[in-house]
């Protein structure tokens, strides 16, 4: 990765519980307790990030249960989704990301 990653990231929840790197080390994909104080209505908050290490910048936020893993190309994040389902997005691209395979 060129460049330096950012010093501080933060989430508006209350605490990590889970971090992974995607395989090209570009982005950071994080899952968090949500803030009580914040989110108190009936819509979920989310509790997982991904961000742009070289930006700092938050490029998706989703709602999971408890399970995330990036796929091996780093394409895709497969998530457990609030009903316990699993779902399958497409990453977001970094900023210093290069050429597709």
């Amino acid at each position: 990765m060129h460049g330096s990653m950012p010093q501080h990231l933060e989430a508006s929840g209350d605490g990590f519980t889970s971090l992974e790197f995607t395989p090209d080390g570009t982005r950071l994909v994080a899952q968090f307790e949500p803030d009580p104080d914040l989110h108190t209505g009936p819509d979920h908050a989310p509790t997982l990030a991904v961000w742009d290490l070289h930006t700092g910048q938050v490029l998706m936020q989703l709602v999971s249960n408890e399970a995330f893993s990036c796929t091996p190309d780093g394409r895709c994040l497969i998530y457990s989704d609030e009903d316990a389902v699993l779902r399958r997005v497409a990453l977001p691209a970094s900023s210093q990301a290069g050429p597709a395979p």
